[in-house]
């Protein structure tokens, strides 16, 4: 199952709409969170935003997600140690107002987190190479905790600067 999902703050029809047509190609099961959309896809799912526990269930569920390049989508995708393409929503389509999407895509994918893509062209293709050739990487699994470095870090940071 490949699940899509857009985040909370905006549509993003673009993506769907491409996914829309990829699924035209494909016996798979595509799910869709989206909403607001200006067409009505006919070759995918599409459900609306969803609880926790529902998203988390999906993205545990999924052999791939597609997303925009947002840090929640990723940070579930890294929790559950699943492939993520990522499509940076871009400031030039009104997609969002600027474009520090396509700063983490570019950031995420030089860490080996998740796969880029920055043209919608580019998108069919990385999904059937990861359907039909070879498996995206699949990214390391991180802890939904902070580290205890990290937390020590920041506790010695605090207690230096108030004392």
């Amino acid at each position: 199952m490949i699940f899509v999902t857009i985040g909370t703050q905006a549509p993003f029809n673009r993506l769907v709409r491409t996914m829309d047509e990829i699924a035209q190609d494909l016996n798979e099961e595509i799910i869709v969170q989206a909403f607001d959309l200006d067409f009505v896809p006919g070759s995918v799912k599409v459900i609306g935003l969803l609880p926790t526990a529902e998203f988390n269930e999906l993205v545990s569920r999924a052999d791939l997600i597609v997303s925009h390049a947002g840090m929640g989508n990723i940070i579930s995708a890294l929790s559950f140690s699943k492939p993520i393409l990522v499509i940076p929503r871009l400031a030039n389509l009104g997609e969002h107002r600027n474009d520090h999407q396509t700063s983490t895509a570019i950031k995420m994918a030089s860490l080996g987190y998740v796969t880029s893509v920055y043209e919608m062209s580019d998108l069919k293709q990385k999904i059937h190479h990861h359907l039909f050739k070879e498996k995206l990487p699949v990214p390391p699994k991180i802890s939904e905790f902070a580290s205890t470095t990290l937390v020590a870090s920041i506790s010695d940071f605090i207690n230096k600067s108030f004392h």
